[in-house]
């Protein structure tokens, strides 16, 4: 894993979360903590816009994804706060996934964040991912 990526995770909150401790976590310690590392660049959040689970997203671009295996990063998980265990412990779900960079566009004049994100996931036999990659390349996007 290295190279530029991102780290996406995917929370559906349970019944028994108390939806202002859990932005107030998220804003001042979970959030915040991992911006402070040199290698996570952004951190956007989204709430899901059609009312279908998981509610809520977050993502962190990641300048070298080698990083997320190194103790700067992985003692956060290891090492929870009383308050992270707490909050986190009221979730139905939560759902992590590390994404390598494998092309880039963007809309001229265009920067920061996208508005909406889109995710789309792809099961492909080893044989058809070169087709794939071209048709994603060259027509898809």
């Amino acid at each position: 894993m290295n190279g530029s990526g991102y780290l996406a995770v995917a929370i559906e909150t349970g019944s028994n979360t108390d939806e202002s401790a859990f932005h107030d976590w998220y804003n001042t310690e979970h959030g915040p903590l991992r911006l402070r590392l040199p290698f996570i660049t952004t951190g956007d959040r989204y709430k899901a816009s059609d009312s279908k689970q998981p509610g809520w997203s977050a993502v962190y671009d990641v300048t070298d994804l080698s990083n997320l295996e190194r103790r700067i990063y992985s003692r956060m998980r290891e090492e929870r706060s009383k308050r992270e265990k707490q909050v986190m412990g009221t979730f139905t779900s939560l759902d992590r996934k590390i994404y390598a960079q494998t092309s880039t566009r963007q809309k001229p004049g265009y920067s920061g964040p996208a508005p909406v994100q889109v995710a789309v996931t792809a099961v492909l036999k080893d044989e058809d991912l070169t087709d794939f990659d071209g048709w994603y390349e060259e027509e898809h996007t």
